[in-house]
């Protein structure tokens, strides 16, 4: 049986060649109040209610934005420390040592960390939200996909049992990408990108998903470029000095020491640069 994300792609008929315009919205985030921080590990994965359910719940506000801009400043120096505390989480919320791919950067030779962490992709994303602010920008995208009933395909893929690689931009990529599609500095803003459209949103995620636990040793060959298929059908260049190529020739960079963060369902590699199926 297909999976969800991939039947929803076949129904869209999404094509590489895709006509993207902008649609420029103001968004008043002022309006929006503070969310309560619930604790680490146990926010959203303990709550059974069904607001909740099969929502992307988000536990940084967008109305948050300078305290956004001010952690970024501090996202490749501390990140390392939260995926650790996530991805070691037990369900009893002990830390059993099993993040091994965040753990062991930087003092390990070896590209592949160790045994999977018992946090899912979706988690570890949610979990760097919420302390640091991080990746409000691809769980916004993410959340465009949610319909009335609160389901949504890509939260179903990236919480599933299926292993899978998720390349992950940064806020700092979604911003950039908005900015060359023509939004105003002063309304950079998450749910901009709903405004592209689902079949566009849904086709770029896929292009940041591959089948299988990919570590960076099984993306890149050291002596020439490798391509690797994508969820959607089409592909990336891996090259030997560790950047990417997308369809639109754009050069994307891994973020240094955030490459093999281990999940329990596959591994994330943060990049700098949203990647996309299609020429702009």
């Amino acid at each position: 049986m297909k999976l969800a994300l991939e039947e929803q792609l076949d129904q869209a008929g999404v094509k590489m060649n895709v006509q993207v315009e902008a649609a420029v919205i103001g968004i008043d985030a002022a309006a929006r109040g503070p969310q309560t921080k619930s604790a680490r590990c146990d926010a959203n994965r303990n709550d059974s209610s069904p607001k909740n359910e099969g929502k992307l719940m988000m536990t940084n506000p967008i109305a948050q934005a300078a305290n956004r801009k001010q952690n970024r400043l501090f996202f490749t120096s501390i990140l390392g420390m939260v995926l650790l505390g996530v991805a070691a989480c037990g369900s009893d919320g002990s830390v059993d040592g099993t993040g091994a791919g965040v753990q062991d950067r930087g003092r390990s030779a070896s590209p592949v960390p160790g045994k999977p962490g018992d946090a899912n992709i979706v988690e570890i994303a949610l979990g760097v939200n919420e302390e640091l602010g991080e990746f409000d920008y691809l769980l916004g995208a993410v959340g465009c996909l949610t319909d009335d009933d609160g389901n949504n395909p890509v939260v179903d893929l990236l919480t599933g049992d299926d292993k899978k690689t998720l390349f992950a931009p940064t806020d700092d990529a979604f911003e950039q990408l908005q900015l060359t599609l023509g939004v105003p500095e002063d309304e950079l803003d998450p749910e901009a990108t709903c405004t592209l459209g689902d079949d566009i949103v849904l086709n770029v995620l896929a292009y940041h998903v591959t089948d299988g636990r990919r570590f960076s040793n099984s993306i890149f060959n050291r002596n020439r470029p490798k391509p690797v298929e994508m969820l959607n059908g089409e592909s990336i260049t891996a090259n030997p000095d560790l950047t990417i190529t997308d369809v639109a020739g754009q050069s994307i960079g891994v973020v240094p020491d955030f490459v093999n963060i281990n999940a329990s369902n596959g591994v994330i590699h943060v990049i700098d640069t949203v990647m996309l199926p299609f020429t702009l």
